[in-house]
């Protein structure tokens, strides 16, 4: 099951809970349907941002005092296509670059803006943003199925199994909040996500319009509510 979007200005957000993680990794199922210029953002928080669009670079915008912007050079997310996206990163260091996935498959990432100084803490409050600005006008249209945040650094192999698992897997260690978006029916309107990593942080829903429905290419999530690790 699926959130199906189809107007800019939908998006799902994590509500009460807005905690910031040095360390961090989120994923997402993701399918296009429409083009258009605005990006897949997978997630913002105030001055971090981690999207995809078709034709331009996966990218994470993240605030340091220069305000860095890390990049997987490749031209990703074609419409009409099912995949995975994943980032980790870990804002211990300037020297540090974040992993960038598609599909489980590692890519290159360069520093197109390099960071320097140290973290502004002030751009990093505020509750997590999925498919959308913080003023809702530039949402995408299509897919979006199993949202996770994990407050860790996954490595390259624990991606992979999230990816080649399509929704069954057991990656649960520091899994802070996940978005299956399959407490529904296919056509009916899209409710609050539940929480399936455990912490109760149910999502909520911006905008009427998005339903439910069945995500291109057969991915089936699972609720694992009863376990947490980590």
């Amino acid at each position: 099951m699926a959130w199906r979007t189809s107007a800019n200005n939908q998006a799902v957000t994590t509500g009460a809970f807005a905690t910031f993680y040095p360390q961090f990794t989120c994923c997402v199922w993701l399918h296009k349907i429409t083009s258009g210029t605005n990006n897949v953002r997978i997630f913002r928080k105030n001055g971090i941002t981690f999207s995809v669009q078709t034709g331009i670079p996966m990218r994470l915008f993240f605030p340091w005092t220069t305000g860095a912007t890390f990049a997987a050079p490749a031209a990703l997310n074609p419409l009409g296509v099912t995949s995975h996206f994943a980032c980790s990163y870990d804002s211990g260091s300037v020297l540090n670059l974040p992993r960038m996935y598609v599909d489980g498959v590692e890519q290159a990432v360069v520093a197109t803006t390099p960071p320097t100084g140290v973290v502004n803490v002030a751009a990093t409050t505020g509750q997590y943003i999925l498919n959308n600005t913080v003023g809702f006008t530039q949402g995408f249209q299509g897919y979006a199925s199993d949202w996770r945040l994990y407050s860790r650094v996954l490595s390259p192999s624990e991606v992979e199994t999230i990816a080649l698992g399509r929704g069954h897997d057991d990656v649960r260690q520091g899994l802070e909040v996940q978005y299956v978006m399959e407490n529904g029916v296919p056509g009916a309107a899209f409710t609050a996500p539940i929480d399936g990593s455990g912490n109760g942080r149910t999502g909520a829903v911006v905008a009427a319009g998005n339903t439910f429905d069945a995500l291109p290419g057969g991915f089936s999530g699972r609720m694992r509510t009863a376990l947490r690790a980590g």
